[in-house]
């Protein structure tokens, strides 16, 4: 049974997982037989609520870590836009990101919730 971690577990895991799955594109869930295309929007969600908990937390060197590891995921978004002819994030990726037959070349959703991450990181400065 799959089942998705409650927030105190999630948040209790090391960072290495953390950047492990954020890089790798895996979404938390323990390993399935169907591995199908993964959507690229959670990521923005993601990263949002990282860089929330870790100010909330009021330490400061933490937060410094959340900003360089949401700038750090952000900057693989950043080469693939440069380097798509639609200069966007598609809607569906194979794993590891790469292209998915099929999915949309640039989704909306998918570009709006890393808008949102480069919002929330400008005004945190």
């Amino acid at each position: 049974m799959r089942t998705v971690p409650t927030t105190t577990r999630l948040f209790n895991i090391s960072t290495e997982i953390f950047v492990f799955s954020i890089l790798t594109r895996s979404i938390f869930l323990p390993p399935s037989p169907f591995q199908g295309p993964e959507w690229v929007w959670p990521v923005g969600y993601f990263l949002r609520a990282y860089l929330r908990i870790a100010r909330l937390r009021g330490r400061p060197a933490e937060a410094d870590y959340a900003r360089s590891f949401a700038m750090a995921v952000l900057s693989g978004h950043f080469v693939e836009v440069q380097n798509s002819h639609w200069r966007g994030i598609p809607e569906l990726t194979q794993a590891k990101g790469r292209f998915c037959p099929g999915s949309n070349p640039i989704q909306a959703w998918s570009m709006s919730c890393l808008l949102e991450v480069m919002s929330d990181l400008e005004r945190d400065q």
